[in-house]
């Protein structure tokens, strides 16, 4: 009898221990199994955050070369000769990433001064290689006539307006027909008269037109007659916008020296001395005032000119159509303090009393008037006025027609990308 129960407790144990053992192994492969599972999570979320860095790598390299082409604005780098040694120091290396090249857009109907940059975060072709388009464009820089001094129209005007390179999906283009640092304001003479941009053979976004006594000092709003084609830029720098280079003393000097340069005093007669001067000259420097009095007309040959009035006063009462761009800016005149870009107000009064205009041009002399016209002048290459504390009176019935052919310096550039970096990009 007890050698069957002691069998039975034998039994009973090998059995139990089966179990066990049993047990024991399917905990080992489920903990088997689960460690497994969580390395696999462990090695996909590595690898999710490998592409991911390589992704911002990448877009990285498109930024920061973005940046340097719109710092130094060499368009000649991007090629595929020069780029990758380009970008190489302050990007590529930097960076710690495998390639940033760049070379002339190929796409189909890529616009015309356009570029591709290539970024790569690996060298050996394993990693994300984004690709951007960018484009030359110079709509920042762009006006009809552009100034940091306050414009007052006072008549009946109708502006052709300057327009970007690129147009929109509906084909449309940005105009520009006032670029303004501090206020605008039109004022009608008789009840006919408006302020209207009209633009030549293409589409605008938005354009003006003005017919009532109006002011704007700012951004227009939804409420103003003024529409986007009146560009406030507080900051605008009317002298780079026309030359290209930042105003400084020896910029000042180096582009003179190309010009024909004329000192104008109190007696001379700046009508004759402008048409003495472009009858064998492109580019004419004036410092000093300057009163036309008589008519002139700088047409022909029909080819882009500049003229320039450095430290200077000017009027105009009678006709002068001038075949290209007109820059008036000061920088060292007796009456303009340079370092806080104000006019002494009595010396000011003094230059206008020593030019003594004739016509109507005395009642509209003010404490900050710089430039007025009351005849017909426009310079088809576009106006340009640097004088941040001063005032233009433009006053008349005239059509004013911005031609960017007759723009003798070319218009600045900055860079755009065809689309947007950080959401459309292409990568491989």
């Amino acid at each position: 009898m007890n050698k069957r129960f002691a069998c039975q407790r034998k039994v009973c144990g090998a059995a139990l221990l089966l179990l066990t053992a049993l047990m024991l192994i399917v905990s080992l492969v489920g903990a088997l199994v689960a460690q497994r599972t969580t390395l696999y999570q462990i090695k996909r979320a590595h690898n999710e955050l490998e592409t991911r860095q390589q992704h911002w790598l990448a877009e990285g390299g498109l930024e920061c070369a973005f940046a340097k082409v719109v710092v130094e604005q060499d368009y000649s780098q991007l090629t595929d000769a020069n780029s990758a040694a380009y970008f190489d120091k302050e990007c590529r290396q930097i960076l710690g990433m495998g390639e940033i090249t760049a070379q002339a857009s190929t796409r189909h109907n890529a616009p015309n001064d356009s570029f591709e940059i290539r970024a790569a975060a690996r060298s050996d072709g394993w990693g994300a290689v984004h690709r951007k388009t960018l484009i030359k464009d110079n709509s920042p820089f762009l006006g009809a006539i552009q100034s940091s001094a306050n414009i007052d129209f006072r008549g009946d005007f109708d502006i052709t307006p300057a327009h970007s390179t690129l147009s929109n999906a509906k084909g449309e283009y940005d105009c520009t027909a006032l670029r303004f640092a501090r206020r605008v304001s039109f004022t009608p003479t008789v009840s006919t008269d408006t302020l209207l941009t009209t633009p030549d053979a293409i589409t605008c976004e938005s354009t003006s037109a003005v017919t009532d006594k109006a002011l704007l000092e700012g951004v227009p709003s939804d409420s103003s007659p003024f529409q986007d084609d009146y560009k406030y830029q507080p900051n605008v720098d009317t002298f780079y916008n026309y030359f290209g280079v930042r105003k400084s003393d020896s910029s000042i000097a180096a582009l003179k020296a190309d010009y024909h340069a004329i000192n104008l005093s109190d007696t001379d007669d700046c009508s004759s001395q402008l048409a003495i001067a472009f009858a064998t000259h492109d580019k004419v420097w004036m410092t000093g005032d300057c009163y036309i009095n008589g008519p002139v007309d700088i047409q022909f040959p029909d080819k882009p000119r500049s003229l320039v009035l450095q430290d200077g006063l000017m009027a105009t009462y009678s006709p002068m159509i001038f075949a290209g761009s007109f820059l008036q800016f000061f920088h060292k005149a007796d009456f303009y303090d340079a370092a806080t870009k104000q006019f002494d107000e009595t010396k000011l009064a003094n230059h206008w009393s020593a030019m003594n205009p004739g016509g109507e041009i005395p009642i509209h002399v003010e404490s900050d008037s710089v430039f007025i016209e009351t005849g017909s002048f426009y310079a088809k290459g576009g106006s340009y006025y640097d004088a941040p504390a001063g005032s233009v009176k433009i006053i008349g019935a005239k059509i004013i027609k911005y031609e960017e052919t007759y723009k003798l310096h070319p218009t600045p550039t900055t860079a755009i990308w065809v689309k947007g970096s950080w959401n459309d990009q292409n990568s491989e």
